[in-house]
């Protein structure tokens, strides 16, 4: 099937042609007001849809982080990788699926052996399938330690529903083990919102970009 084949197939395509029929048959038919009503969201699609401004939008929120990369990271008691990129999958390969943030684990792994990290802190997820207890973070800790590709203690921040979750578990594991500075891995997109989460942590954080969707990627 050709490019252009699949985008005249796409739902959202076929929905926004819908709508340039039925406003041109309004039009037609001299029902000004209804074309206009169906007109409207049609071009507003098309804007969206077709016109750069919202690469530029995600490009701009990116770009004042484009040097919080690993560089920056010389020291780290932990290491912690957000997780939002994680699912749980009975039928994959260890039992769980990455999403398009999977670059933070490889981020993660590198920040702990440049910053001699003695723990890498895998982010909160959702629980296996038939194990409510287990989270699928833990499965993806086991892929890493089997394998050695991180020489620190591999934890994880249990289930955890957003990144307030993770916080609250990260802060527990602070007190608990006497970490005095952390590194927190995401998504460039994320990083100012997980900062501010973190604001409460004692000590020093540092924020490693990564995972850049426009900045600095080239665009189709």
């Amino acid at each position: 099937m050709t490019q252009w084949a699949e985008c005249a197939l796409d739902p959202v395509a076929l929905f926004w042609l819908g709508l340039c029929c039925c406003a041109g048959w309004f039009g037609w038919k001299r029902r000004w007001r209804y074309a206009v009503t169906v007109a409207a969201p049609a071009v507003l699609l098309f804007l969206v849809g077709s016109l750069p401004w919202p690469e530029a939008l995600v490009a701009a929120r990116e770009a004042p982080y484009a040097r919080d990369t690993v560089a920056r990271v010389t020291r780290a008691d932990a290491v912690v990788m957000l997780g939002g990129f994680l699912d749980p999958s009975s039928h994959d390969t260890f039992g769980v699926a990455l999403r398009a943030g999977a670059q933070r684990l490889i981020t993660a792994l590198e920040v702990a052996r440049i910053a001699k990290a003695k723990a890498l802190v895998l982010g909160g997820s959702g629980p296996m399938p038939g194990r409510p207890g287990v989270p699928a973070a833990s499965c993806l800790g086991e892929w890493v330690r089997e394998r050695h590709l991180c020489s620190a203690e591999i934890l994880n921040l249990g289930i955890c529903g957003n990144t307030h979750d993770e916080a609250v578990r990260l802060h527990e594991l602070q007190v608990e083990r006497g970490w005095k500075r952390i590194a927190i891995v995401t998504s460039a997109l994320h990083i100012r919102r997980a900062e501010a989460t973190f604001r409460k942590l004692d000590g020093p954080v540092v924020a490693v970009a990564c995972d850049f969707r426009v900045y600095g990627v080239p665009q189709e």
